[in-house]
């Protein structure tokens, strides 16, 4: 019995490692803060809640020493995040921000 335990865990480790609900490398335990470069010199910062609370928790947004709330929603690649006045989208480390209207607010941003 014991042999058969052995090679159950040794079998289903990988399979337990590639589990969905799992951080992988790169994903943060705990929240965090990103300070992004854009273009025109403009610099904003976002704080990103930890990697299992993403789904369910507002970014903090810190733009123009204004402080924003934005929750995630759907989007076909990357992630996006919008409040009733902005839309804030990144992808890699890469992202922009716009109004709800379509008006570029910063654009190139860079994570430093």
């Amino acid at each position: 019995m014991k042999r058969l335990s052995i090679l159950f865990v040794t079998l289903a480790a990988p399979a337990f490692a590639n589990d969905a609900s799992a951080p992988v490398a790169g994903q943060a335990l705990a929240p965090f803060n990103e300070t992004y470069l854009c273009a025109g010199s403009r610099q904003l910062t976002v704080r990103y809640p930890a990697y299992v609370d993403a789904a369910r928790e507002p970014i903090a947004l810190r733009w123009r020493q204004q402080n924003y709330s934005l929750t995630r929603v759907q989007s076909a690649s990357g992630a996006r995040y919008v409040n009733r006045q902005l839309i804030w989208w990144t992808k890699g480390d890469k992202g922009f921000l716009t109004t709800r209207g379509g008006r570029m607010m910063a654009r190139d941003c860079q994570a430093q």
